[in-house]
Parts: C-alpha cells; sequence; structure tokens
C-alpha cells in the first residue's frame, strides 16, 4: 500500500462528511454576508462556523483529490452519507463558491463603510 493510497483510504471514510459540513458552514457564511450586504454592518461569526466551512474546503478538496488519484471512482463515497462521488464535487464546488461569494461581500461592505467613515470626518 503506497502513502497515497493509504491516505485515499482514510478520505474515503471521511471526505461525504466533510462536504455536508463545508455547505453548511459556507451556506450560513454566505447568509451572514448577505444580510451584512444589506444591513452595512458587519457581523462577527463564530469560531467554528467558520471552521466547517474553510476547513470542509480545503481537506474536502484534499480527499477528493486523492480519491481522484485512487482506485476509489465509482464507489460511494464516505460510511455516513454514502454520497456518490460526482456528487462530493458538487458539494464542494458549491461550498467554495459560496465562499468566494462571502470575500466578495465581505470585501464591498468593508470599502462603503471605510468611505461613509471618511466622509464623516471630513
Amino acid at each position: 500500500m503506497t502513502t497515497v493510497e493509504f491516505f485515499a483510504s482514510i478520505a474515503f471514510i471521511i471526505t461525504d462528511v466533510l462536504a455536508v459540513f463545508s455547505v453548511i458552514g459556507s451556506g450560513i457564511v454566505a447568509l451572514t454576508a448577505v444580510i451584512e450586504f444589506f444591513t452595512q454592518k458587519q457581523i462577527q461569526l463564530p469560531q467554528q462556523i467558520l471552521i466547517w466551512g474553510f476547513g470542509g474546503v480545503i481537506f474536502g478538496f484534499v480527499g477528493f483529490f486523492l480519491l481522484l488519484m485512487s482506485d476509489y471512482i465509482g464507489k460511494p463515497v464516505g460510511v455516513v452519507f454514502r454520497l456518490p462521488f460526482g456528487t462530493i464535487g458538487i458539494l464542494l464546488t458549491i461550498s467554495l463558491v459560496l465562499l468566494l461569494v462571502r470575500v466578495a461581500i465581505r470585501t464591498q461592505v468593508s470599502e462603503t463603510q471605510a468611505r461613509t467613515a471618511s466622509r464623516k470626518n471630513r
């Protein structure tokens, strides 16, 4: 058993949970960003939700690519949800897009707040 096969077997067990937690965390983070956009106030999220979103995406994609390099393609992934391989990729991609939307919105809110603060100081 090579090192890639060893880590792929671990990824086979946990990647479904990582993908689901990632989508949940990223969804909450993106929803918070939308609320920030409409209220123009920054909201501080609990650290655990950010860990679910970012950690799930990072480790989920690492596991997904390890599975791509192994012979697990075509088998349902995981022991908890038993999701098809393509579904794992779709969930991780959705999660990544939600996190990128959050970054874009947060940047817009920060710039708007900076402009407002500079106008008040004049």
